[in-house]
């Protein structure tokens, strides 16, 4: 799934085809680079190693975004893991709820983060929502509705996981509200007001969960409970 304004490197799906049938695996993944309008590149998820994860442990670097890039397209799934499932219509951003669910059924994912694929990030493409100063309320409604449905998906599907998938969530949260908060973003008081106001309430979930970091930890004092320099 390549976007009409991004691209590949020559090689890129030679390479994954060739990870997935090294390893017998169901996923396999590359790096990237984002490019912008300027000329700038910013290289992400590139390193040699090769890393493998059985089972549960693919979704769980899933969820981590430590790496690889959670975009399909820098992947390559075998056919089977689509059966039964259909994409979700009438959404903003349409894989973001379907990609978690390949995830929960591999058997095993391999990555090798040689940068090959580019997204070109511009101010007229949905993939600058995530990196630029363009936090619209529609596209932060669609990805605060994917969490939702993921926690659940994943709580029913791979149990284990329910607790990572519930921080990853209310991380998601604390930096969409330190965008916020920056003036990244226009019209976003109602989405400002929830993601407050469910930290209040759920901050278990951020400050009590091993992956939880100190930058969260200080944001969260800093907008979401100031004054409460013994939280965590």
């Amino acid at each position: 799934m390549v976007d009409d304004d991004d691209y590949c490197e020559p090689g890129m799906l030679e390479h994954l085809v060739s990870l997935a049938k090294s390893y017998d695996a169901d996923i396999s993944i590359t790096g990237c680079v984002d490019e912008y309008e300027d000329g700038s590149v910013c290289p992400k998820y590139v390193y040699d190693e090769i890393y493998v994860w059985e089972g549960e442990q693919g979704l769980s670097e899933f969820l981590k975004r430590e790496k690889f890039h959670t975009a399909p397209a820098t992947k390559l799934f075998r056919r089977e893991l689509f059966e039964g499932l259909r994409w979700t219509e009438k959404t903003r951003v349409d894989d973001i709820h379907f990609i978690y669910k390949l995830f929960c059924r591999s058997r095993r994912v391999v990555a090798q983060g040689k940068p090959m694929y580019r997204f070109y990030k511009h101010a007229g493409n949905m993939t600058a929502f995530l990196s630029g100063d363009m936090l619209r309320p529609d596209v932060l409604d669609d990805y605060l509705n994917m969490q939702d449905e993921r926690v659940a998906y994943i709580s029913g599907h791979c149990p284990a996981l329910a607790g990572q998938a519930r921080y990853a969530r209310v991380s998601y949260m604390i930096s969409m509200i330190e965008k916020i908060k920056k003036g990244k973003a226009e019209y976003c008081e109602r989405q400002l007001g929830h993601m407050v106001e469910y930290l209040r309430l759920h901050k278990a979930e951020l400050l009590d969960q091993i992956w939880c970091t100190d930058r969260e930890r200080a944001l969260y004092r800093q907008y979401v409970a100031p004054g409460s320099e013994n939280e965590g």
